[in-house]
C-alpha cells in the first residue's frame, strides 16, 4: 500500500497570468447601454465583455478650460481633485459630487457663451433648411418631420435669446452683465504679457552679452524656452466668417472674369459679351437657354446634315485623290473648284457655334408667324363684339325713350286721379 501511494503524482493547474491590457475606445452605442445598467459599477457586463475597463489605462484623461491653463501657464497651482480622478465610469455620484463645482464661472462669462452658443446654432440650423430645401427627396413624411423638428428647435433658440435680451435689459443684472470685467482681465493679461516680453527682451540681451564675453560657447548657461501668447482678439468665429465671406467673394468674382474674358475673347457667346452689365447668373440662364433648344430631334438632324457632309468631303477627297493619279491633265477651274469646295467644308466648324442662336432665332421668328396669322382672326371677333354692343346699345335707348313716356303718362293719370279725388272729398264736406 505504500508503494501504490508514493506512485501516485499529483497534478495542479498553473495560474494563468493577467497581463495589462490596454484601454481600447468603447463605441458610443455600448457605452451607452453600459451606463444604463448600473448594477455592476466600476466594470462592465457580460454582454461587452470584449471592451476593457478606463481604469486600466496608463494615462488619465480629464478636460482643462482655458481660463485655468493660462493660469496654470502664469504660475498657479492647483490642487487636484483625487475623488474625482479615480472614480469609476458607471457608478452613481454621492452627494458631494452632485454639488456646484468649485471652478466659478462669471455671469457675464456665461452670458457670452450662451449666445454664442445660440447664434452657432441658429446659423447651423439655417444652412441645413437651406440644404434640406435644396435637396429633393422623395419620401414627403421625413420631408415633414424634419422640417417640423427644424421649426421647434429655431423657435427653442429664439426664445433662448429672447430670453436672454431680456435679462441683458434687467437693471438689477447690469452690475454684473458690464463688461468692464472682460476689458480689465484683457488689461491685465496685456500687461503681463509686456511684462513678459521687457523680462525676456533683458534676458535675451544679457544672454548676447554673456556669449560675447564667454571664449568656449559649450560652457555657457542652460538654454531657455519661452511661449508667448497674444489673447488681443475675444472672438475668433466672427473673423473666420468675415475670411470666408471674402474669399467666397474674391473667387466667384475670378470665375465671373474668367467666363466673361474667355467667351470674349473666343467670340462663343455671340451677343451675351458684348452688353454691359451682365453677371454670371445672367449668362448661365441665357446659355441654359440655348441649351436647351438643342433637344434630341435637332441634335439628331445636325448629325444627319454632318454625316452628309463627311461623307461627301470623303467622296470628294477620292475623288480628287483618283482624279490626280488617273487623269493628270484636268482643267484648272475643276481643281479650283475642288479646292473652293475643300475650304468651305473646313469652315463648318466655325460655324458650328453660330447654331444655337440660329435656332434660337428661327423659334422666335416661327412663334411670331403663328401668332400673326390669329390676328385676323382676333380682329375679326373684336369687330363682332363691337357691333353687338352697338345693338344693345341701340336698345337700351328705346327701352329708356318707352320708359320715359310711360312715366309722363303715368304721372298725367296720377295727377287726374287725384284732382278727382279731392273734388269728392271737397263734395263729402259740404
Amino acid at each position: 500500500m505504500s508503494d501504490t501511494t508514493q506512485q501516485n503524482e499529483v497534478f495542479e493547474t498553473p495560474d494563468q497570468e493577467t497581463s495589462f491590457q490596454p484601454y481600447i475606445r468603447v463605441p458610443s452605442s455600448y457605452v451607452h447601454a453600459f451606463e444604463r445598467d448600473i448594477a455592476y459599477p466600476g466594470r462592465y457586463q457580460d454582454d461587452t465583455k470584449g471592451y476593457l475597463d478606463k481604469a486600466n489605462a496608463e494615462i488619465d484623461e480629464s478636460v482643462v478650460a482655458p481660463v485655468q491653463a493660462f493660469e496654470a501657464f502664469m504660475g498657479k497651482i492647483y490642487q487636484p481633485n483625487y475623488e474625482e480622478a479615480y472614480e469609476a465610469k458607471g457608478a452613481l455620484k454621492t452627494n458631494a459630487q452632485t454639488q456646484k463645482s468649485t471652478t466659478f464661472e462669471s455671469p457675464i462669462e456665461r452670458y457670452t457663451r450662451l449666445m454664442m452658443e445660440a447664434n452657432e446654432l441658429e446659423e447651423d440650423l439655417i444652412i441645413l433648411s437651406k440644404e434640406n430645401q435644396q435637396t429633393n427627396v422623395t419620401g414627403k413624411a421625413l420631408d415633414t418631420a424634419r422640417e417640423a423638428e427644424m421649426e421647434y428647435v429655431i423657435k427653442g433658440v429664439n426664445t433662448l435669446k429672447q430670453n436672454l435680451t431680456a435679462m441683458q435689459r434687467k437693471d438689477s443684472y447690469q452690475t454684473f452683465l458690464q463688461e468692464s470685467q472682460i476689458q480689465m482681465s484683457l488689461d491685465q493679461n496685456m500687461s503681463t504679457q509686456k511684462k513678459l516680453s521687457g523680462i525676456l527682451l533683458s534676458q535675451i540681451e544679457e544672454m548676447k552679452k554673456y556669449q560675447v564675453d564667454e571664449v568656449n560657447p559649450a560652457e555657457s548657461g542652460p538654454n531657455m524656452v519661452y511661449e508667448i501668447y497674444h489673447t488681443g482678439e475675444v472672438d475668433s468665429s466672427e473673423r473666420d466668417t468675415k475670411q470666408r465671406v471674402v474669399v467666397l467673394e474674391s473667387r466667384i468674382a475670378a470665375l465671373e472674369r474668367m467666363v466673361g474674358s474667355f467667351y470674349n475673347s473666343q467670340g462663343h457667346l455671340d451677343a451675351l459679351g458684348s452688353l454691359e452689365g451682365n453677371d454670371l447668373v445672367s449668362i448661365v440662364t441665357k446659355m441654359e437657354k440655348r441649351v436647351a433648344l438643342l433637344n434630341e430631334t435637332n441634335l439628331d438632324a445636325i448629325k444627319a446634315r454632318t454625316n452628309a457632309l463627311v461623307h461627301e468631303f470623303t467622296l470628294l477627297s477620292k475623288l480628287k485623290e483618283s482624279s490626280a493619279s488617273q487623269i493628270p491633265k484636268s482643267s484648272r477651274d475643276e481643281s479650283q473648284m475642288l479646292g473652293q469646295l475643300y475650304e468651305k467644308l473646313q469652315s463648318v466648324e466655325d460655324v458650328a457655334c453660330m447654331v444655337p442662336s440660329l435656332v434660337e432665332r428661327l423659334s422666335t421668328l416661327k412663334e411670331f408667324h403663328e401668332e400673326s396669322m390669329d390676328w385676323s382672326q382676333r380682329l375679326g371677333r373684336v369687330e363682332d363684339t363691337n357691333i353687338a354692343i352697338e345693338e344693345l346699345l341701340e336698345r337700351d335707348l328705346q327701352l329708356l325713350q318707352n320708359m320715359q313716356q310711360s312715366l309722363a303718362a303715368n304721372a298725367e293719370l296720377f295727377q287726374a286721379n287725384t284732382e278727382k279725388l279731392d273734388t269728392r272729398l271737397n263734395a263729402l264736406a259740404v
